[in-house]
């Protein structure tokens, strides 16, 4: 199907089309009588208005009261001008209709007299034949012609003949019932599905298909669709629905099934339930239990927190008949069931249940003033609805009043929010690229509180963000995106859907707690005008074929009558063709103002607002305002979802500079009550009692609702300047343009001013804000994403995403470690003092994120004079007893992405940080420093990471001084990349390796306990899950990085004289001297050390590489010669190395 490749530039081209006859009433008529009458009405209004403005002023009158009587006389006035017009309406037609019954009245006495003349005349000829013809009369039967007729019709009632009435037009129900009827006679039939195979294209796919059936079928009818990896066939003969049944490998859909809604069931009545009902309490309605296993309740409409709802059920015909237009008992309530579905409107005479193609009325009706004449000609200032009478005036009269209120409300900050609302507030709009339209629609989400932004053309900088809204969780794929999401509120849990996400389409799942019943689908689509249609609509058919819950907003470029557009053009078909396979419903309902107009380019409605049944009635004040400089008008609407449920694990987050010390120092004096019981006992007693104390000295911080915050550049210049702005645009001022550049050259002037403000800030603090962001750069907001399991397949939810994240950062061990107790061996534990401990505590940094109990090592310092008793016997207590506290070992893992990885859709670009109880990692710092005297673990080997004086500048030193002294030619390098390597370690070797060092029994035990019965739990968009570690080292522990130097200790196991390997945390280096480079065949050395490294991974069950060649040699080789560096080579160990003399 060809397409016109028009931009949204053009959309408006077609307002110069006519369609159908000129509106009536062109000749001239006489003033009637009621327009007098109006005219004086409204001269009486205006002199009440002006008498209680100067009442007002005279201040006999209250203000409130005079603004009262001022509103009542406005509705009056609207009231008024209403009834003139459609008086005015109705004495039109009853003219027309005089006219038109005169001149038919004048045809037909023409035509009479004509009759009259013919009929004397074929009388004066029979009488001349009675006269000369000889033959015998004959008696005839006269016979009743029209003349005789007509000419003994007495003349009176020729004067007046009767009306002639036209057949009564039919009504909305009849036209509704009859088009159903039609539908019913439509047979329906199955359509085919041919899944195609990931090695196959869809071009071949086709071709396999049509050969089948062509073999079979010489003249085969039949529709097919592309939908993803799959083809969709519908047969529209018998003959290719037969032949395409035959053919293997094709799964047969059947018709879809007709829908019933059934009205006021009570709301505590479940799926079984309602089913159950229907068959038990309606046994005259004919219905089996056959009938309701093939029926299936869908889902309920109308408002949840009422007592009764309306359900909607899937049915098949044979149940439909039953139960159509029937009373059914359902519980203790007598329900109404009636067919449900979305009838089509007609925008020739504004009704419903057809389209204008086969609309019967000849005169067309106007959809603003419901006049009798075209809408594109309308010049009339009242709006009314041609349907419901004067709603349409009240509704936008209501909208009105409703933004003008919130405006207010934002202006004065009295707007609250009801706590656990369910209201979503979200805005459609296409930027197209200008700043100052992002800066707008940014004080539109602040001045009324929005939540949810779907852009199309974004202006965004160089990392794909969008301007002005940094500081917000943004959904997108490329750095120059064609769509893009932004949640601007907290309440809002979003992750977003990264298999469905591209340039031009973005899409994300969002909702108030992450549970997937409660999840709503958004996507945010640009149809770009330069690129098929096609493309666009497919992803969106995948996209609704894997979900049920959806919400659309796209700029989809193209024209149809179906979303008030004046023609239907090749996009727009495309279009209505996958809403209409999809079951979606439109939201763009008719209004004054179009989605898209332009100055000398025309205006038309080319932006879209789409829904599944699902989420038809949970959408409310849809409107289109015209706030922003950008050639698409801004869409906003509510969305109402299900309620919030409070969070089942809370994180505290204590804001220490608001923090009272002296009454929280006092708190903790008062409560010196003795603590008795084991370790884990008083360690959780200990974290209460300083916990108990903050709750009541030092606030929580507040999480704040809006994500959208004025720019750090924003200043008192551009705050006049953006109100000088917005009242010429309010005005239409021909200043306009000019306040507008004047207003960017501020912005980038402030900008610039901040930025050299900011930049300074180096020469005060070399480590500052400043080198942060030269090092990182700003860095887009993004949230989670759905990840890819070990299968390749993506998660669908957010509990598989952190089953993803879980079972990549705590593997499962197939052998646990059995960590069993060591005998004692007679070395006393050295006991802890009041300074150790203290330094302990002293190291920890004062505002760093604490764990789950919210005490940080800021609280732990000012605490410290209050507690540093207990603390001592309680650390003491547990190195004599060889136990960890279990309170202290569950940690809140953190997910943070690694720098560089542009791929986010697997776990290996994350890395876990886990945030441990403070008091725990005090206590792990006596465990090190008591290891650290024993084993001597930094003088084992050539490990630089993790020790004083030691970096990756003298781990380079010492491998070059290795070779610089080697006295052979050829030196062969080994290196390790071990994959995941403090998340696979497992623990028995670490024990195996402190006791080999020297490390007494109990500090052993004391590093079992501390590593068995171990748990971290993982929280993404309100959903916590939990899991018990079996092996690894925690990281952001401060035992973690001693642990990894236990691990490594077996790295370091080969000749000094011969070799060398050096070591920096994870990542292991070793070289050694080979005599046999020159052969051309891989040494027996270089096979020595491979094995070397597979038996030291293999004990410490760990594995090298990255996941995606983890079935190659984990090996990298490079060469060096003699003393000078000639040539740097790194190939894998199966290639073949290459050799220089």
């Amino acid at each position: 199907m060809s397409q016109t490749g028009s931009t949204s530039g053009d959309m408006g081209a077609g307002n110069s089309k006519m369609r159908g006859p000129t509106s009536p009433g062109g000749q001239p008529t006489k003033q009637p009588r009621s327009s007098k009458k109006s005219s004086e009405i409204s001269d009486l209004i205006g002199w009440i208005d002006h008498t209680i403005i100067q009442e007002k002023d005279k201040k006999r009158i209250g203000i409130q009261t005079a603004e009262k009587l001022l509103v009542n006389i406005n509705k009056l006035r609207t009231a008024t001008a209403t009834l003139a017009h459609e008086n005015s309406r109705l004495a039109g037609e009853v003219e027309g209709k005089d006219e038109a019954l005169q001149q038919s009245l004048t045809i037909f006495i023409e035509k009479l007299d004509t009759k009259n003349a013919e009929a004397s005349s074929l009388k004066t000829e029979l009488d001349a034949l009675k006269t000369t013809s000889a033959v015998p009369r004959l008696t005839v039967a006269q016979q009743s012609t029209y003349a005789a007729k007509a000419a003994k019709t007495p003349a009176s009632s020729l004067a007046a003949p009767k009306t002639a009435k036209a057949p009564p037009a039919k009504s909305k129900k009849a036209a509704e019932r009859e088009q159903l009827n039609k539908s019913r006679q439509v047979k329906a039939t199955s359509r085919f599905v041919v899944e195609i195979p990931q090695d196959m294209s869809v071009a071949d796919a086709k071709a396999g298909v049509w050969q089948a059936v062509r073999s079979r079928n010489s003249k085969p009818k039949a529709k097919t669709i592309v939908s993803g990896r799959s083809l969709i066939i519908i047969p529209d003969d018998s003959n290719t629905l037969e032949v395409i049944r035959g053919i293997s490998n094709i799964i047969e859909l059947g018709p879809k099934k007709p829908r019933v809604i059934i009205h006021d069931v009570e709301g505590g009545i479940s799926q079984e339930e309602l089913t159950e009902c229907l068959l038990a309490q309606n046994e005259e309605l004919g219905l089996t239990a056959e009938d309701m296993g093939n029926s299936r309740p869908l889902h309920k409409l109308g408002p949840r927190d009422s007592d009764v709802v309306h359900w909607v059920m899937e049915v098949p015909p044979s149940v439909l008949s039953k139960i159509e237009n029937k009373a059914l008992y359902i519980g203790m309530t007598r329900c109404r069931c009636k067919l449900h579905g979305s009838l089509p409107q007609c925008y020739n005479c504004q009704q419903y249940g057809h389209t204008a193609k086969r609309c019967e009325q000849t005169a067309p009706t106007c959809r603003r003033c419901a006049g009798a004449h075209d809408s594109r000609t309308c010049s009339n200032e009242l709006i009314k609805c041609a349907n419901c009478n004067a709603k349409g005036l009240i509704r936008l009269l209501a909208q009105r009043a409703k933004q003008r209120a919130r405006l207010r409300e934002a202006c004065s900050g009295a707007r609250t929010l009801a706590p656990m609302s369910n209201i979503i507030r979200v805005l459609q709009v296409n930027m197209n690229n200008q700043l100052i339209v992002s800066e707008q629609i940014r004080d539109r989400c602040i001045a009324e509180h929005i939540d949810l932004v779907l852009v199309q053309v974004p202006h965004t900088n160089e990392n794909g963000t969008v301007v002005n809204f940094e500081t917000c969780q943004q959904v997108s794929r490329t750095e120059n995106p064609g769509a893009s999401i932004i949640v601007t509120s907290n309440r809002i849990r979003c992750i977003n859907i990264e298999q469905h996400t591209s340039k031009y389409v973005a899409t994300a799942k969002i909702s108030f707690d992450g549970r997937e019943e409660s999840s709503v689908i958004v996507v945010s689509a640009y149809f770009k005008y330069d690129k098929p249609t096609t493309d666009f609509t497919e992803i969106i058919r995948s996209i609704a074929q894997q979900q049920r819950t959806l919400l659309i907003c796209a700029d989809c470029n193209g024209h149809s009558l179906r979303w008030q557009n004046h023609d239907t053009n090749a996009r727009g078909r495309i279009v209505e063709e996958m809403i209409d396979d999809l079951d979606l419903c439109i939201l763009n309902i008719p209004g004054p103002i179009p989605t898209y107009e332009r100055a000398q380019m025309g205006s038309s409605n080319i932006d879209l607002t789409l829904v599944t049944a699902n989420l038809d009635g949970k959408i409310r004040n849809w409107a289109v305002s015209n706030d922003t400089d950008s050639d698409h008008n801004t869409i906003s609407f509510e969305l109402r979802v299900s309620r919030p449920t409070p969070s089942e694990d809370p994180k505290d987050s204590f804001n220490t500079r608001k923090a009272d010390w002296q009454k929280f120092q006092n708190n903790l004096a008062l409560n010196q009550m003795p603590i008795d019981g084991d370790v884990h006992t008083q360690a959780e007693a200990l974290t209460n009692i300083i916990r108990s104390a903050a709750l009541e000295s030092i606030p929580l911080k507040k999480r704040r609702e809006n994500r959208v915050t004025l720019s750090p550049w924003w200043n008192t210049d551009l705050a006049h300047s953006k109100r000088a702005l917005n009242l010429a645009r309010r005005n239409n001022s021909p200043d306009y343009a000019t306040l507008r550049n004047s207003h960017l050259r501020l912005i980038k002037s402030a900008k610039m001013t901040a930025w050299r403000a900011y930049s300074d800030g180096i020469n005060t603090g070399i480590w500052g804000r400043a080198f942060n962001w030269a090092k990182k750069g700003p860095g887009p907001r993004k949230g989670p994403s759905t990840l890819k399991d070990k299968n390749g397949h993506f998660t669908s939810s957010t509990e598989d995403t952190i089953n993803v994240l879980l079972d990549a950062f705590i593997p499962n061990d197939s052998t646990p470690s059995i960590l069993a107790l060591v005998p004692d061996d007679g070395r006393p534990v050295t006991l802890a003092t009041h300074g150790e401990i203290k330094e302990a505590i002293w190291k920890l940094k004062p505002n760093k994120a604490p764990g789950k109990d919210g005490i940080t090592g800021g609280i732990l310092r000012k605490a410290w004079p209050m507690i540093f008793e207990r603390v001592t016997d309680l650390f003491n207590l547990c190195l004599r007893t060889e136990t960890f506290p279990t309170p202290w070992k569950e940690a809140r893992l953190v997910i943070i992405p690694k720098s560089g990885k542009k791929d986010r859709t697997t776990a290996g670009a994350y890395r876990p940080i886990s945030l441990l109880p403070t008091l725990g990692k005090a206590l792990e710092s006596l465990i090190i420093n008591r290891l650290a005297t024993e084993t001597d673990v930094d003088s084992v080997g050539e490990q630089h990471g993790y020790v004083s004086n030691r970096s990756t500048v003298t781990a380079i030193k010492a491998a070059y001084e290795w070779v610089d002294h080697c006295p052979n030619r050829h030196i062969t390098g080994a290196f390790l990349d071990i994959t995941g390597a403090f998340d696979h370690v497992s623990w028995d070797p670490l024990l195996e390796a402190a006791r080999d060092l020297g490390a007494s029994g109990k500090v052993r035990n004391l590093l079992g306990s501390y590593l068995k019965g171990r748990t971290a739990s993982l929280e993404i968009n309100g959903i916590t899950r939990r899991k018990e570690m079996e092996r690894g080292c925690p990281q952001g522990s401060r035992l973690g990085p001693m642990l990894w130097k236990l691990a490594m200790v077996g790295a370091f196991c080969e000749d000094p004289a011969t070799s060398k390997t050096v070591a920096y945390a994870d990542d292991r280096g070793r070289t050694d001297p080979d005599r046999n480079k020159t052969t051309g065949k891989e040494s027996g050395l270089t096979n020595r050390v491979v094995q070397e490294v597979r038996a030291y991974l293999l004990h410490h069950k760990m594995r090298g590489d990255d996941p995606e060649r983890r079935q190659k040699d984990p090996l990298q080789h490079w060469f060096r010669f003699g003393s000078k560096r000639r040539e740097n080579r790194r190939e894998r160990r199966s290639q073949v190395p290459r050799h220089h003399n």
